[in-house]
């Protein structure tokens, strides 16, 4: 998708229309087609191996080449069919846009609610009122009223709502965090795992801002809620199931570490919820638990670590250190469960990624961010689409901790610790200015300054 062009802005493409009216949509589905694809390629565990060469055939010497076809002349074109005139629905609903447009304030809010009680609300001019109606209500102030709206919109034209309601829910958890009503974001989360199908990027940023505040029972109740849905939906959005799965397993466990006295993996109470059929293993989780509860026993080396070892290997080494990092946020730095798991999350990824390209030497390399390699993945969350603020933010607030932690384990010499934080300084400050010009939480700003000062 293009960088920087809101929903309202000119259209790229030079039609002259807004963006939302006119190239968003099919920029939308290339994103996620190309996440797809991308989640697709990553499945893959075998490479195929390359077709054996085979030299192009020839005629025999003694027969000359067959002469080439002649040029035929391309068929004309059939004519283009005229468009079809609109049916007086949509001649009405292009109407009530038209009153909508010219009129302002108490004006717009009173055609809004006329088009509400016509029966011709669609999703499209649901969200075309709404989205000029939320431009208005942060300028004056009244995003509580415009709340109120939306959910007018879900009680009276439900279908119309549905249609769009990743965007709704998406702008209400925003308006909630920007307000401080955690709870009330947690409400609207629940509310849009009933029907996250058509929204499911929508729905993973949802639930990446609430893991950042801590909402374990809402991220396990949500979760186990669309799950299924997502798994309906077709092949659009299956890219997202491997991290719902993954993120189902995730609360579910830490919901049973919080009343534990005793966690073991064949633990009933941990097992039930989990339902027959999910795709978890019994020693692997029992690993997990060993690791999220300080009882795995190893010691780190530089071997374990080394650029050379067989890439699995080296994938493990780099789960259980990152499963190790998430107890020591947890124990040490007091994070929530889920807080500590978006940090592992977002850490893993990033050094994940480093590792396949590799282009390092030495686990220093490997295990210590690089400036060039993090801002660049630090561009790809606050850029791409859809925006991964709290992802982001999360994953600069926890480097300090994280450099903190290789040096307590003698992956990292002090000296170098200092030098590696100061040369990721400007990778912080890059982030912050990113929140500073357009933060969806202000919670994330103070946070990752304390956690550099």
């Amino acid at each position: 998708m293009p960088e920087n062009v809101s929903r309202n802005a000119p259209c790229p493409c030079g039609s002259g229309k807004k963006y939302k009216k006119c190239c968003l949509a099919k920029d939308e589905q290339a994103a996620r087609d190309a996440a797809r694809k991308a989640a697709e390629q990553a499945a893959k565990t075998a490479v195929r191996p390359p077709r054996p060469a085979t030299a192009p055939s020839a005629p025999p010497p003694s027969q000359p080449a067959p002469p080439l076809p002649a040029t035929q002349p391309h068929p004309p074109s059939p004519p283009q069919p005229s468009p079809q005139p609109l049916s007086p629905e949509e001649q009405a609903r292009d109407a009530l846009w038209d009153e909508f447009e010219k009129a302002e304030d108490e004006a717009a809010v009173a055609v809004y609610l006329k088009a509400l009680d016509s029966g011709l609300m669609d999703g499209e001019l649901a969200f075309d009122m709404l989205d000029t109606l939320r431009v208005r209500a942060e300028k004056s102030g009244e995003e509580a009223r415009w709340g109120e709206l939306v959910e007018q919109l879900r009680q009276r034209c439900p279908e119309a709502f549905r249609e769009e309601s990743g965007y709704f829910y998406d702008w209400l958890i925003d308006d909630a965090l920007a307000e401080g009503q955690v709870e009330r974001a947690a409400e609207h989360l629940l509310a849009f795992a009933e029907h996250p199908e058509k929204h499911a990027d929508a729905f993973l940023n949802a639930l990446h801002s609430l893991m950042y505040h801590g909402q374990l029972k809402p991220l396990l109740a949500a979760v186990e809620r669309a799950l299924p849905k997502v798994k309906s939906a077709g092949k659009d959005f299956s890219y997202t199931v491997p991290e719902l799965t993954d993120l189902r397993l995730a609360f579910a466990l830490f919901d049973y570490l919080t009343t534990a006295a005793a966690p073991r993996a064949d633990d009933p109470a941990l097992l039930s919820p989990l339902k027959p059929g999910a795709p978890h293993q019994s020693e692997s989780l029992a690993k997990w638990i060993r690791h999220l509860t300080g009882q795995a026993t190893h010691g780190w080396s530089e071997q374990d670590f080394d650029h050379r070892r067989p890439r699995q290997e080296l994938r493990d080494a780099l789960d259980d250190l990152a499963s190790d990092f998430h107890y020591d946020l947890h124990t040490r730095h007091g994070l929530s469960w889920t807080k500590a798991e978006l940090g592992r999350r977002t850490l893993r990824t990033y050094l994940g990624r480093e590792a396949e390209r590799r282009q390092f030497r030495g686990r220093l390399r490997l295990l210590c961010p690089k400036p060039e390699g993090l801002e660049d993945h630090l561009a790809g969350c606050l850029d791409d689409f859809p925006r991964e603020v709290h992802e982001a933010s999360c994953l600069m607030e926890v480097l300090p901790a994280y450099l903190a932690f290789l040096t307590r384990h003698q992956l990292m010499p002090e000296a170098e610790r200092v030098r590696a934080l100061n040369s990721l300084r400007p990778c912080q400050e890059q982030v912050c200015e990113a929140l500073r010009e357009d933060s969806p939480d202000p919670a994330l700003l103070p946070a990752l300054e304390a956690a550099w000062a």
